[in-house]
């Protein structure tokens, strides 16, 4: 196969940028622990400080669910270019205060990413439905 010459930057340019492509990910994939395991979740408000937590298993179940149809993708933006964080969600597979598993509306694990659904909304839901913790 005879390729013209002025081809040839378009292929490299073309390679290149094919490796270099934004990961996508669901959330059961960027979740690293056992979420059959999850007990308790966290949600705090990010505009007022408070913390809800959710302790009822059918709502844990419920909120698992709709963040297992949620697509990540990760960017190569770097987490000290944002500013706040509308929510702030911890997972706990023990009943600890400590999570295993943190993420925010748009950063987790120290990467920022985007999602293709509003997560501020799934996360408002049930922030609203948890227990005060404060």
């Amino acid at each position: 196969m005879n390729i013209p010459k002025f081809l040839y930057p378009f292929i490299v340019l073309l390679l290149f940028s094919s490796g270099c492509s934004e990961k996508t990910l669901t959330f059961n994939e960027l979740y690293d622990g056992d979420l059959s395991k999850v007990e308790m979740i966290t949600i705090l408000d990010g505009s007022t400080g408070y913390n809800r937590k959710l302790t009822n298993k059918d709502d844990i179940a419920d909120f698992l669910e709709e963040l297992s149809h949620v697509t990540f993708t990760i960017t190569n933006i770097d987490t000290r270019e944002l500013n706040g964080m509308l929510f702030g969600v911890g997972f706990h597979e023990t009943n600890s205060i400590n999570p295993d598993f943190v993420m925010t509306t748009n950063i987790v694990d120290d990467k920022v990413f985007e999602a293709d659904t509003d997560l501020a909304i799934i996360f408002e839901k049930y922030y609203e439905k948890g227990e005060s913790d404060n």
